[in-house]
């Protein structure tokens, strides 16, 4: 039904649980680049099909939460701060 509740973990992955049941579903995980905390921040889109997530390194990541897979590596400026 689209309800979902997502968290994200100090060893990059990210979580999705059932809202009603709480049962995982799906797990994502950033790939190994050497650095630690690639995920410290996270945003779904408005209709849940894209998630973005980035961290301590100057990489952005871009997910289809639909079929769990990792779509983009964007190389940004520098390190987000969140």
């Amino acid at each position: 039904n689209g309800d979902a509740v997502v968290t994200a973990f100090k060893d990059d992955s990210i979580w999705f649980w059932n809202s009603d049941t709480f049962a995982l579903f799906r797990k994502l995980t950033t790939p190994l680049l050497g650095s630690a905390q690639l995920v410290r921040s996270f945003c779904l889109s408005p209709d849940c099909q894209l998630l973005v997530t980035c961290g301590n390194s100057p990489l952005m990541f871009v997910w289809d939460t639909v079929a769990g897979v990792l779509l983009y590596a964007i190389r940004l400026p520098r390190p987000v701060a969140s």
